[in-house]
């Protein structure tokens, strides 16, 4: 070393130390202290600005750290610890082995569910979706005061990247070892899409259309028949349950079929819509393959992935995400609800040298 510097910040001295021959410099405390490269604040700091930044705006974050901390620091801080740390774990493909372990053994029934939500982007398209996919047990689906919960999960998210999230959701199933599982379930919303990657990447896998948006759909249906506000939405919507739930799939689709004779214009085309989606997606097996001891798997809360992942944080009112930003955060929020906060940042820092 052929010089160093010193370099004092409220009373504490950072040696610094540069090779002319090499042309690189160091602090030696910033590596005591565990800091980045790029970083100003410790490993432990760093790890609650993430957190705070991850559960709440930027602006909140920095106002909560001063109310627990004592100390001001600025939403930028946030934002700089955010991308940084989001960069670093984009880097690593085998970050998922890190947020949860591989599974010890293989599993009896494993459920993947696939959705997508549009986030609001800045640019020239100013809506953009984000593909989130979750890959849980049968026994981590659980009953809780007449709710369906998923106590344990793998998450992944992308932001407009089919590739990327295909390879991700691949990931994570070949960590559950899913390719041993004598039953695969895939569950989704019936856009195409979702069918083509069950095809690509649950080859033989049971496909279903998951029992709310079977719902969803005939519940729309019934706001264009019977107008928004009638009371026959509610009755047909009743119906329509007891018939998917009995498994009476058929009978549902005739009497959607009877329908379509005594109705004109804009309810005609609902009905035919609707009697046409039936057929088209998974409902023949959306509930019978699915064994009564396990009702949360059938009476699931909509969009599991997306609240979990996006609605909480990427979907607050007046958010508009830049496309690197978001695809960066995405994936982060879905490593926080893979491993939890507490083992989210060691988890990124164990992936290598961090910076």
């Amino acid at each position: 070393m052929t010089s160093a510097r010193n370099q004092r910040s409220r009373g504490l001295a950072r040696h610094y130390h540069y090779c002319q021959a090499c042309a690189y410099g160091f602090y030696p405390l910033d590596a005591v202290l565990g800091l980045s490269d790029e970083g100003d604040l410790t490993s432990r700091m760093e790890q609650v600005v993430l957190d705070l930044g991850l559960h709440g705006t930027f602006e909140e974050s920095a106002e909560r750290f001063a109310l627990h901390h004592g100390t001001a620091i600025s939403e930028n801080l946030v934002r700089r610890v955010v991308d940084r740390v989001g960069r670093r774990a984009q880097t690593h493909p085998h970050l998922g082995a890190q947020l949860r372990a591989p599974a010890a053994q293989s599993p009896s029934t494993l459920v993947v569910e696939v959705d997508g939500s549009m986030v609001s982007t800045r640019g020239a398209d100013p809506w953009r979706e984000v593909k989130v996919g979750l890959v849980a047990r049968g026994e981590h689906f659980v009953q809780n005061k007449g709710r369906g919960l998923v106590t344990q999960a793998r998450f992944v998210a992308r932001l407009g990247d089919y590739e990327g999230f295909k390879q991700a959701l691949t990931d994570a199933l070949t960590l559950e070892r899913a390719w041993e599982c004598p039953r695969l379930v895939v569950l989704g919303d019936g856009a195409p899409w979702v069918w083509t990657l069950a095809d690509e990447v649950c080859h033989g896998a049971t496909q279903i259309l998951d029992y709310p948006h079977a719902i969803e759909h005939a519940t729309e249906t019934a706001r264009v028949v019977f107008g928004p506000d009638d009371a026959f939405v509610a009755l047909w919507t009743t119906t329509v349950e007891r018939l998917l739930w009995d498994g009476r799939v058929d009978d549902l689709i005739h009497e959607v079929e009877a329908g379509v004779f005594n109705a004109r214009g804009a309810s005609r085309q609902a009905l035919v819509d609707l009697a046409r989606y039936y057929p088209h997606q998974r409902i023949p097996h959306a509930l019978r393959p699915l064994p009564r001891r396990r009702p949360a798997l059938r009476q699931r809360r909509r969009r599991e992935c997306h609240r979990h992942v996006l609605q909480k944080r990427m979907e607050l009112a007046g958010q508009h995400w830049s496309p690197d930003r978001a695809n960066r955060f995405a994936p982060l929020r879905a490593a926080r609800a893979t491993c939890g906060p507490a083992a989210l940042y060691p988890a990124i820092r164990r992936t290598g040298s961090y910076g």
